[in-house]
């Protein structure tokens, strides 16, 4: 009797994680994807943007093309605290860069990325749901997801306020990651 309470103590607070990181995840998501493009704005043309954009999400094609693969080699634990790390550099570049290409790598990769750190969580979600309480934890991830876009823009407006303090906001984005490659290590 006492194992099956632990069990059931040891599940919620996993799910508990799972929703803290959804949060995190989502927070430092949302709060780059409103200002990315005036950001880009200030370095390349209309097209130049439009095709950032497009192969940011052609690699997010590429990878999930072989997302079995990569994760059998990987893990999923092991592959969402790489995305997590990567994550974090690409977006402390985008901070400090200066430099137009480097720049354009790095958007490249931060687009390509969250879809996959994303999906990484879905996994951990899954396992951890069960079949008779998967709507209830589907719904709430649903639920704080979208909450940050409510929430981000904002706080982001606030920050922001009159001036274009875009590095700031990159710098917020990535410490929103911190905490989550915490959750997920331990």
């Amino acid at each position: 009797h006492m194992n099956l309470h632990t069990s059931r103590l040891r599940a919620h607070r996993l799910v508990s994680v799972i929703y803290l990181s959804t949060l995190l995840l989502s927070f430092h998501y949302v709060f780059v994807v409103y200002v990315n493009s005036n950001f880009l704005e200030g370095f390349f043309s209309t097209k130049t943007l439009g095709l950032l954009y497009a192969v940011g999400s052609l690699l997010n094609i590429v990878v999930f093309l072989f997302i079995s693969p990569i994760l059998q080699y990987f893990r999923n634990y092991r592959l969402m605290l790489l995305n997590i790390s990567i994550e974090a550099v690409a977006l402390v570049g985008l901070a400090i860069s200066k430099n137009p290409f480097i720049i354009m790598g790095l958007f490249v990769l931060h687009h390509a990325l969250n879809p996959i750190l994303l999906f990484s969580l879905d996994i951990f979600l899954e396992r951890l749901s069960k079949d008779a309480t998967t709507g209830n934890v589907r719904g709430t991830f649903l639920t704080i997801m979208n909450a940050t876009f409510v929430l981000s823009p904002l706080a982001v407006g606030i920050i922001l306020g009159e001036g274009e303090n875009f590095p700031l906001i990159y710098f917020i984005s990535a410490a929103f990651l911190l905490p989550l490659f915490y959750l997920i290590y331990r």
